[in-house]
Order: C-alpha cells, then structure tokens, then sequence
C-alpha cells in the first residue's frame, strides 16, 4: 500500500495564493472520500483556508457534510434524476448539477413537493463524454424546459476540462482543451 503525504502548510500556502490571484470563487472537489483524504477532514481543512464551496459526487457526500457540521456551499457534481438522491440534496441546500432534460424535470417535482426552489448547474459536455448536455439541441431542449420549471433557478453553467493539464502548447492551452473551450 502506498502512502500519501500532504504538507499541509504548502496547500495552505497554495490555497492562499490562488484565493489571492482569482476572480473567481474557489470550489474544492472533496468527492470520493476527499480523494482518500478524508471528506470532512479534507472539507474543514479546505474551507478553513478560503474555499468557498465543495464539491460531491453522492447525495450521500453531500449529506455527510451537513451532517459534521459543514456550512458551506455544496454543489453535487453528478446529474441525477433519482427522486430520493434529489430530495436528499435539497435538503442539505446542495446546489445540483442538471445534465439532462429528465434530471431537470425530476428536480422541479421533487422541488416542488418540498415547496422549495432548487439550484442548479448546468453541464455541459463538451468532450469528456461522461455527463452533460452533448449538443446545442440538447442545451435548447433543457433552456426550454427551465423557463417552465418555476420551482428551479439555474444559477451556473460549467463543462470538465478533463486534459487541461496534458501536452501543453505554447500559450499554456493543449489542442483538446483549447477545442473543449470553443464547444463551451
């Protein structure tokens, strides 16, 4: 078994600089356990230092976090259309991630039961090929259907550079992140 070792002072230190640099909000991914390192450890570890929100991949996750006590924003990085996974994340205040007509659908209903306006993200696949709308139609179909949803308020929108960090090109870009950026 192998170990891992973080020198916590140096993220912190990182975190601080990239709090420092950005204009945008900080979101950390604790999903998967905090990659092994603990999902409420990693969680506290991470708001503590400026985070501003985190990021699940379970409605279990996002429960737990609520559960230790942790406040901050939740956005549920996985598209559902499971009633009960829905309605677990409503009532954590989880921000939920829509990557299909079904799944909006399943959140205005189950939003509406609870009397409640739901947040979402929507997601877009521009390449990964795992979640998100595919193509503008899917995209016109989903607008659509969230005018009508009074019960959900889309607040977000987003896509996963899943190479951003492979075969890097002189402007810092590689060729299939610079295409997933134009998809975008």
């Amino acid at each position: 078994m192998r170990t891992l070792v973080i020198d916590a002072a140096a993220l912190a230190r990182n975190l601080d600089r990239l709090r420092r640099a950005a204009s945008a909000r900080i979101i950390g991914v604790v999903k998967g356990n905090g990659y092994g390192l603990g999902l409420t450890d990693y969680a506290r570890f991470l708001t503590e230092h400026g985070v501003d929100m985190l990021a699940v991949s379970t409605a279990e996750e996002a429960a737990a976090l609520r559960q230790a006590g942790i406040a901050a924003e939740v956005l549920m990085l996985s598209s559902t259309a499971v009633p009960r996974d829905v309605a677990v994340l409503l009532d954590c205040g989880a921000i939920l991630t829509v990557g299909s007509c079904a799944a909006a659908e399943t959140v205005s209903a189950v939003a509406a039961e609870k009397g409640v306006t739901a947040r979402v993200h929507v997601k877009l696949d521009t390449g990964m090929g795992r979640i998100g709308l595919r193509t503008f139609q899917e995209a016109e179909a989903l607008a659509e259907a969230l005018k009508h949803a009074p019960h959900v308020k889309a607040t977000g929108i987003y896509t996963h550079f899943c190479m951003a960090d492979e075969q890097l090109e002189n402007d810092g870009i590689n060729a299939f992140t610079r295409q997933q950026l134009a998809r975008f």
